[in-house]
């Protein structure tokens, strides 16, 4: 059961996948990469699943960056998100949720308050766990719209 989760930075989540074998078979992860990003983990597993979407609101999706196409965020990505929380959660022994985005702070920070309203995690805890995220609003509006459409 998720009992505590964490939002970290790109560079983080590649070093504690490097440095801490072991968190890799306990914890849960969820990565999230630019667009045009390098994976972290390289393949989904029942305890990591990998996204590749920008940093971005609905009015900037036609933007572009560095000649490429920005990525949104879609209901396809919130499906998996949630699917995978549902699926972590259900574990005894696993408590820890870490989420990644480049810098740590919006798209991770969206999907860690999602989790934390989703299983009424201790505000205070969290609070300390994660502070300085700033959440995507389009991310965590979509996810709590797609949530809103699982069955009881």
């Amino acid at each position: 059961m998720i009992r505590r989760v964490f939002a970290l930075s790109y560079y983080r989540m590649l070093d504690l996948s490097q440095t801490n074998r072991a968190a890799l078979e306990q914890h849960g992860f969820i990565s999230i990469i630019d667009g045009c990003g390098v994976r972290i983990f390289q393949e989904d597993s029942p305890r990591v699943i990998t996204l590749f979407f920008d940093d971005i609101c609905p009015a900037e999706a036609k933007l572009k960056l560095d000649d490429r196409d920005l990525t949104l965020f879609t209901e396809e990505h919130a499906s998996r998100i949630i699917d995978f929380i549902l699926a972590f959660n259900k574990s005894q022994t696993d408590d820890m949720l870490y989420v990644n985005c480049m810098a740590g702070i919006s798209r991770s920070g969206a999907v860690v308050t999602f989790v934390r309203d989703l299983y009424d995690l201790d505000l205070a805890q969290f609070e300390q766990d994660n502070p300085g995220i700033g959440p995507n609003p389009h991310v965590l509006q979509l996810l709590e719209h797609c949530w809103s459409k699982y069955p009881d």
